[in-house]
């Protein structure tokens, strides 16, 4: 595995522990595109998916979508427009390189929602 590749993963396991352990959110890990296993293709979320999904433990069921890039990188177009139409639909969708900003993108949007 390439270091890019672990460090994007360590990142996205960091976050997801804090988002969890917040009390905010339940979230979860959402793989997307298409995995070669023993009998063919494992398909999963659309292309473009983003990396983090959950809702909001406030009683207002949003969806939260996190695209989760390493500092230095960007969203695809896909994973942009992705983001964009949970956002249109009334959630919360951000791109985060860190624990520091994905928490803070969900302790904003919570105290907004109260």
């Amino acid at each position: 595995m390439s270091g890019k590749a672990k460090g994007e993963t360590g990142l996205k396991r960091a976050i997801l522990d804090a988002l969890n352990a917040s009390g905010l959110v339940e979230a979860w890990n959402q793989p997307s595109g298409q995995h070669r296993v023993r009998r063919g293709f494992l398909h999963c979320a659309p292309k473009g998916s983003s990396d983090l999904c959950g809702y909001f433990l406030d009683g207002s069921g949003r969806h939260l979508a996190l695209e989760i890039k390493i500092p230095g990188e960007k969203a695809k177009p896909e994973q942009t427009a992705a983001l964009e139409r949970v956002i249109a639909a009334g959630g919360v969708g951000a791109v985060v390189c860190s624990v520091v900003e994905a928490l803070a993108v969900v302790q904003r949007e919570f105290r907004r929602a109260s």
